[in-house]
Formats: structure tokens, sequence, C-alpha cells
């Protein structure tokens, strides 16, 4: 795997079409990390923790 990663860093170098297909490859993998990320935060938003107030409400005023 490690000579692959070498391998593949020095043809990016040569081939500049390989190189955006690169970057291309790791943004996609960034964007599916966000959406994870994003997700996640939902599900931790729904979660919740007894004796404290969501953040959607507001305190009652006297």
């Amino acid at each position: 795997m490690q000579e692959e990663l070498k391998a593949l860093n020095r043809t990016t170098i040569r081939k500049p079409k390989l190189e955006i297909k690169t970057h291309a490859a790791e943004l996609k993998r960034l964007v599916s990390f966000g959406e994870g990320l994003k997700r996640r935060a939902e599900e931790l938003e729904r979660v919740q923790i007894p004796g404290r107030r969501s953040a959607g409400k507001k305190r009652r005023q006297n």
C-alpha cells in the first residue's frame, strides 16, 4: 500500500491530468466526511439530556 501511494505521488507530479483526478477523489472523500459529520451533529441535536432545556426553547419571562 505504501509503495502504491509513493508511486501515485510520483505519477501525480509527472501527469497533471492524474493530479486533477487525484484532487477530485480527495474532494469527494472530504465532502463525504463532511456529510457524515453533519448527520452526526443532527443526531446529537435530537438527543434530549435530562434536566437541560433544549436550545430551541426560550425561558418564560414573568
